[in-house]
């Protein structure tokens, strides 16, 4: 163990239990039943009334899953958007009805009297889809994992816990050439039902424009004043036309981001879930500290044993007051690989006709769900010419044109998924990178 690392390490833990942080609900789809509360079909700018201060506005906008598409208007602004009559039950039965809430609902609160309004009205709760949480102010932390990816075996001083059945996959990502140092980093991928990312968010914000967030900073305590962003933006694109890459904010406080992503396997994982969890500081703690847990853990190389290295926190749990959850088990999911085979599967048995025709769609349905659920859509469009290159001569001659069929319509409903997140991204106020995530 190198001493002088070890000293930088504890020199940026004191800065983790001393440096303003705040926490914050970043992303929240939730699934709610209906029965017999909405109708099969609506027409474009049709509304709904749910209460005097909540409506919900029709617009002629089909998702990939969804037959209906609202926009739930709270106080006179877009706030959610409500998706209902599944197009296929295979993904969602016809009962489900999907929320996503927009991004500065959550920053304000607003969220919890919109959840509240739809309950009121009728639907109940099922699941949560995706929960997001951000924890902001952690500069250090993208300071200690620059330690962490640029040791040697020589000079190894600290090291990440991961669980022996559920790495998760570090990477360092954009290197800032000024100083060396990484900028963004991942742990776990956007297949998995988990994950982890730092980034500087105070770049990010200029970039998207979110006021809300700057402000959620300030009242708690974070940064000391607000900052025209929209001036930062018009400086920020002035150095970038010049050719010149930004990583941060030259003359501001740039605040890094420390943000867990959580599709709904991995939230059912959490013994006793609640909506309500999410409405305190002290909950969504709770669920980082929990999921955190053999997935980013740390601890100093100071034992050949892991297991029995000294342990430190990397996030500032006491002062958030986090406490672990108990967690249920479940079985471990297809991982990523395994889908990838089974897409190239049934690809391969639709070219040597291993697919009945009466099976088609099933064969359809079943690619794109792999496709949605671990998020392949570029593998699956880049794959898809190297296979028929590889397959197509196996195709008898009365069987070309319903096998072009078929293929046809993967490439048409994985662009519609493309297209789906792109969708999401700018109804949820985020970028196409954090919707890429997706939903479970």
């Amino acid at each position: 163990m190198d001493k002088q690392i070890k000293k930088q390490v504890d020199t940026l833990l004191v800065e983790r239990d001393q440096t303003p942080v705040c926490i914050a609900l970043d992303w929240l789809s939730l699934y709610f039943n209906q029965i017999g509360i909405f109708k099969p079909e609506y027409d474009e700018s049709d509304q709904i009334e749910i209460s005097p201060d909540c409506y919900l506005l029709a617009i002629n906008r089909p998702t990939l899953h969804f037959n209906t598409h609202f926009v739930l208007m709270y106080k006179k602004e877009e706030c959610a958007h409500l998706l209902c009559n599944s197009k296929n039950e295979l993904f969602y039965k016809p009962e489900v009805v999907k929320v996503d809430f927009s991004n500065h609902t959550l920053y304000s609160g607003d969220w919890i009297k919109i959840y509240n309004e739809l309950l009121n009205y009728g639907l109940t709760y099922r699941g949560a889809s995706r929960i997001d949480i951000a924890i902001d102010g952690v500069g250090y932390l993208q300071e200690l994992m620059n330690i962490y990816a640029k040791q040697t075996i020589a000079n190894r001083t600290i090291k990440l816990k991961n669980s022996s059945t559920g790495r998760a996959k570090f990477s360092a990502k954009v290197l800032n050439t000024d100083n060396m140092m990484f900028e963004n980093f991942n742990i776990g991928s956007m297949g998995g039902n988990k994950m982890i990312t730092i980034y500087n968010k105070s770049l990010e914000i200029v970039r998207s424009g979110k006021t809300w967030i700057q402000e959620y900073w300030l009242r708690n305590g974070v940064v000391k004043e607000l900052r025209d962003l929209e001036a930062q933006e018009k400086e920020l694109k002035r150095i970038e036309k010049r050719g010149v890459d930004v990583y941060h904010l030259e003359g501001f406080k740039n605040i890094y981001r420390f943000e867990l992503r959580l599709k709904s396997e991995s939230i059912k994982e959490i013994k006793d879930f609640s909506v309500e969890m999410l409405t305190t500081a002290k909950g969504m703690a709770d669920i980082v500290k929990t999921h955190c847990q053999k997935y980013f853990d740390g601890c100093f190389d100071d034992n050949s044993n892991t297991t029995k290295c000294t342990s430190f926190d990397l996030l500032p749990y006491d002062r958030l007051n986090a406490q672990m959850i108990e967690k249920v088990t479940r079985p471990e999911a297809t991982d990523v690989y395994k889908a990838k085979l089974s897409i190239h599967g049934f690809v391969k048995d639709v070219y040597k006709g291993y697919v009945n025709p009466e099976n088609y769609n099933e064969a359809i349905e079943m690619i794109i769900d792999r496709v949605c659920r671990y998020r392949l859509a570029d593998y699956t469009l880049h794959k898809m010419e190297d296979w028929h290159n590889k397959y197509s001569g196996f195709i008898d001659k009365e069987r070309i044109n319903e096998v072009t069929i078929v293929i046809s319509q993967v490439i048409s409903r994985v662009n519609e998924y493309i297209n789906d997140t792109d969708s999401l991204a700018e109804f949820n106020n985020q970028a196409d990178a954090t919707a890429k995530f997706g939903d479970g």
